[in-house]
């Protein structure tokens, strides 16, 4: 995939959950570039399924465009995350507005 100037590749690194320490929680990516192991973005998608009221009505995994992952690196981007630079994973959670 690329965006912007980046050949990128990604990874799901986990489902929609639900945790004791951070309650439900989205899908979970990695994202990198193709040609290196640089800086990587932990991207986490907003829970499918949640209500206005937080109720949850399901913990079915959602389709996933890559119009959104695109859209969704693009925030992170935006938020900070450089891709050519050496460092910690850059956790990134996606609001859901920004889909």
């Amino acid at each position: 995939m690329t965006v912007d100037e980046f050949d990128l590749r990604w990874t799901l690194r986990s489902e929609p959950r639900w945790t004791v320490e951070g309650g439900y929680q989205g899908m979970t990516f990695s994202v990198q570039m193709a040609d290196s192991a640089l800086r990587e973005l932990v991207l986490e998608l907003p829970f499918p399924g949640e209500t206005p009221t937080g109720y949850v009505k399901s913990f079915e995994r959602p389709d996933i465009l890559p119009a959104t992952l695109e859209a969704a690196i693009r925030q992170a981007l935006e938020a900070g995350w450089k891709p050519r630079s050496r460092g910690r994973s850059f956790h990134f959670k996606v609001s859901d507005d920004g889909q």
